[in-house]
């Protein structure tokens, strides 16, 4: 499984419609990587994206794909960008061992037919 990394200024500022565009595109699943809860530079940030990541985790249970395709992970306390790499490997670990996301051959099918 191959990881793609999109950086933002602060993960309060993820809109769950890009996630869900991601899990509709067929990826196997989504991390993401917050400051540590408490300690964004940004005020509130990663409470707000735990709050979206929790409500998208419900909706994907609700639709069958499973909140566990959704991960919100923090950084430890003065380590911001120093563990962001050993995250990524949990997580693409973690995500490669669920199975591939059903909309994903969805999406390959409608590729193939011709307009």
């Amino acid at each position: 499984m191959t990881a793609v990394v999109r950086e933002v200024p602060c993960s309060g500022k993820i809109d769950p419609i890009y996630l869900l565009k991601a899990f509709e595109g067929g990826v196997r699943g989504v991390a993401v990587i917050t400051c540590p809860l408490g300690e964004c530079h940004l005020a509130e940030g990663n409470m707000r994206a735990q709050v979206r990541v929790g409500l998208l985790g419900r909706l994907l249970d609700e639709i069958g794909l499973g909140h566990e395709r959704l991960l919100l992970l923090h950084c430890a306390t003065g380590q911001e960008g120093r563990d962001v790499p050993t995250l990524i490997e949990q997580a693409v670990a973690g995500l490669s061992a669920l199975p591939e996301n059903p909309l994903r051959k969805t999406t390959k099918a409608l590729a193939r037919e011709p307009k």
